[in-house]
């Protein structure tokens, strides 16, 4: 597979997992970790091998694999060539150019679980209230919005408690918000201000302006739902 490609030495010491896909699926970003459980000498063995944890790039045309700047806080791709970092212990967004390797400061991170649409111009995101006051803290109000990017503020999609919405993904044509809300597939379109609910499960990303893909858990698979027809198609 693709992981046994890049890193052959890399056995059951270590954590990798994707995190993005660039939106034309050319470029992969992966994260390789050490399992938490290692010991000093352990993680000092691991790095006598030669296997450096961290975040990585790989271009699937080319081949060609680059370990990015930053061990952590990948946030999401926000076009073909740019990513959104989270820094300071997750309080800053900044964005990092893939092709000039530059790195500019957005803003602190006033945000969370963001989704950008494929040409980078809009985005959808989780804004929350926190209140400390409350014992639960999943029991935050929180909106979803979609907006300019990178400007916080633009169209309210939805909001609720933060158990209750989650995971904005914007569809193609930019018209069309899928989220999770109570723990249902909810999609709102924007320009008619419309929303519908479907069938269980929280949105990972959509095919094309009719079609998502959504994962369900216990048991996990992955399922494609038409949103015109309401068929749905399991994967896996």
């Amino acid at each position: 597979t693709l992981e046994n490609k890049i890193i052959a030495s890399a056995q059951s010491e270590y954590i990798i997992y994707i995190a993005g896909w660039s939106p034309d699926s050319k470029k992969l970003v992966f994260s390789v970790s050490v399992v938490p459980t290692m010991g000093f000498i352990e993680k000092a063995q691991a790095a006598e091998k030669g296997f450096d944890v961290g975040i990585y790039l790989i271009d699937l045309d080319s081949g060609l694999i680059e370990k990015l700047p930053f061990n952590d806080g990948f946030e999401s791709f926000i076009d073909t060539h740019r990513v959104l970092i989270s820094q300071n212990y997750q309080k800053d967004f900044s964005i990092y150019d893939i092709n000039t390797h530059g790195i500019q400061r957005l803003a602190s991170r006033p945000v969370r679980q963001v989704n950008f649409s494929s040409d980078g111009t809009k985005w959808a995101f989780l804004k929350e209230t926190l209140d400390h006051n409350k014992s639960d803290l999943s029991r935050n109000s929180v909106e979803i919005v979609y907006a300019d990017f990178p400007n916080f503020s633009g169209v309210l999609v939805d909001s609720g408690e933060f158990a209750e919405i989650q995971w904005p993904v914007i569809s193609p044509n930019k018209n069309l918000i899928a989220y999770e809300k109570n723990n249902v597939i909810q999609v709102t379109n924007i320009q008619e201000g419309s929303k519908k609910s479907y069938i269980y499960g929280r949105p990972e990303r959509w095919i094309d302006n009719q079609r998502i893909i959504i994962i369900q858990f216990d048991p996990t698979h992955l399922i494609i739902l038409d949103i015109l027809s309401g068929q749905i198609e399991k994967i896996n």
